[in-house]
C-alpha cells in the first residue's frame, strides 16, 4: 500500500500522559511519526509532527484531523498535507495555520 506524508500541529493539555496517548493513537492508527517536536510550558503542550500515513481514506488530512480531535486533552488540531519538502518548511506551514487560527 503507498503511503505519504502528513504534517501536524496538536495542542494539548499539558498531563502526565497525554503525549504517550498522542503517539499511541497515532501508531495505532498506522500512522508512522518520522519526525516529532515537543514544546510545552506546564499547562499547553504543543507537538508539531510529521506523520506517515496509508494513502487512503484513514490517511486523509481530514481522517487524521477528527481522530487526533478525540483525544483526551487535545484542544486543537491542525494537519497539512505537505509532503516531500524538508521538515523545517513543513513545520512552517502547519505553524502558519496555528497563527492564523485555521
Amino acid at each position: 500500500m503507498a503511503t505519504t506524508t502528513v504534517t501536524v500541529l496538536v495542542v494539548l493539555r499539558d498531563g502526565p500522559r497525554a503525549l504517550a496517548r498522542l503517539i499511541t493513537r497515532c501508531t495505532s492508527r498506522g500512522w508512522i511519526p518520522v519526525s516529532v517536536r515537543s514544546i510545552a510550558d506546564g499547562t499547553r503542550c504543543e507537538v508539531t509532527m510529521r506523520l506517515q500515513v496509508h494513502d487512503d481514506r484513514r490517511g486523509t488530512p481530514a481522517q487524521v484531523r477528527a481522530q487526533l480531535a478525540r483525544l483526551v486533552d487535545v484542544e486543537r488540531v491542525f494537519v497539512d498535507s505537505a509532503d516531500g519538502v524538508p521538515d523545517a518548511v513543513a513545520f512552517g506551514a502547519v505553524r502558519q495555520m496555528f497563527a492564523a487560527g485555521r
